[in-house]
C-alpha cells in the first residue's frame, strides 16, 4: 500500500540514518564506559554519578539560562569545586561529562527513532517498527503500548482542534512558538506531498502534557468538559509515562512494578480520552 509513497521512502531513509547514528553512539558509549571504569578503579571510587537513574530529567537543562551539561551535573550530584581540585578528580568529572553528553545524544536519537517509526505507522498501520529486532519481548511489548497510546493522543488532540479550527496549527491559542517553529522547519524540509502526515505527527511525547495542561478555556472545555480533576490527572499520568518511556528507549527493561504502572497509566489515559467523546 505504501511502497511507492514518497513520504515512506523519506521516512525509511531517516530511520536508517538514525540506526547508523545510534550504532556510532553506542560504540562511543561503550568506549567511555570502559575508560571511566578503569579510571574509577585506579581511584578506588564507585560509579555513583551515572545519569541512567536520572534519565527522566536529562532534558531539564534550561537553554534559556545557558545551563551547560557540566553545571547540570554538578547541580544534580552536588559536586563542589573543592571536589575537583586534583588531576584524578578533574579527569573523572571530564569522563562523566562525556558519558552524560553521549547518553543525552542517545536519548535524543531514540526519541527521533520512535517518532519516525510512528510516522511510518501513521501512513501504513500494518508496518512493523524498523530496527527493533534486537529488542527483548518485554521492552517491545511496553514500547508497542506506548506507541499505541501516543497515536491515540495525537488523533485526539488533532480531532478536537480540527473541529474548532481546521488551521489550528497557526492558531495562537494552540501552540508554543519554539516547538511550532522546529516542527514547521522539520516538516517543510523533509516532506513534499504532505498528504499522509500532519504536523502534529512530529510532536515529541513531552508536548502532550504541555498542550493538555495549558490553563485556557478551550482545552478544559473541549477535552475534559470543564473537569479540572481529569485534566490534572491526565497531565500527571503523561509525565509518569514519559519517565517510563525514556527508560524503555534507553533500553534498560522495565521491572514488574514499572510495567504494572505503565498498564495503569495507559488504561487511565485511554479512559479519559474515551469519556471525552461521550455525550
Amino acid at each position: 500500500m505504501s511502497e511507492n509513497n514518497p513520504d515512506v521512502v523519506i521516512i525509511e531513509k531517516m530511520v536508517q540514518g538514525l540506526i547508523e547514528e545510534k550504532s556510532i553512539l553506542s560504540f562511543k558509549h561503550e568506549k567511555i564506559i570502559k575508560e571511566l571504569s578503569e579510571h574509577l578503579e585506579i581511584m578506588g571510587e564507585p560509579d555513583d554519578r551515572n545519569i541512567l537513574d536520572k534519565i527522566s530529567v536529562i532534558n531539564s537543562i534550561d537553554d534559556a539560562e545557558e545551563k551547560t551539561l557540566e553545571v547540570w551535573l554538578k547541580d544534580i550530584f552536588h559536586i563542589t569545586e573543592d571536589e575537583l581540585k586534583t588531576d584524578d578528580q578533574k579527569k573523572r568529572f571530564a569522563l562523566e561529562v562525556e558519558r552524560a553528553r553521549i547518553t543525552e545524544k542517545i536519548v535524543q536519537v531514540n526519541n527521533d527513532f520512535a517518532k519516525t517509526n510512528q510516522q511510518l505507522k501513521r501512513i501504513d498501520p500494518t508496518r512493523e517498527f524498523i530496527g527493533m529486532s534486537s529488542w527483548d519481548a518485554s521492552s517491545l511489548e511496553a514500547y508497542g503500548k506506548i506507541a499505541s497510546l501516543e497515536r491515540r493522543l495525537r488523533d485526539w488532540i488533532h480531532e478536537k482542534w480540527y473541529n474548532q479550527n481546521k488551521s489550528y496549527w497557526n492558531d495562537d491559542r494552540f501552540y508554543f512558538p519554539k516547538i511550532k517553529k522546529d516542527i514547521d522547519e522539520d516538516f517543510e524540509s523533509h516532506f513534499s506531498s504532505k498528504s499522509n502526515l500532519r504536523k502534529i505527527d512530529f510532536l515529541d511525547f513531552s508536548a502532550y502534557s504541555q498542550i493538555l495542561g495549558k490553563d485556557k478555556p478551550f482545552e478544559k472545555d473541549h477535552f475534559f468538559k470543564g473537569n479540572t480533576s481529569k485534566q490534572r490527572k491526565i497531565v500527571s499520568h503523561l509525565e509518569d509515562v514519559q519517565i517510563l518511556r525514556n527508560k524503555i528507549m534507553h533500553r534498560p527493561p522495565l521491572n514488574d512494578e514499572e510495567y504494572n504502572r505503565l498498564n495503569v497509566f495507559y488504561y487511565e489515559i485511554r479512559k479519559i480520552i474515551d469519556e471525552s467523546y461521550e455525550t
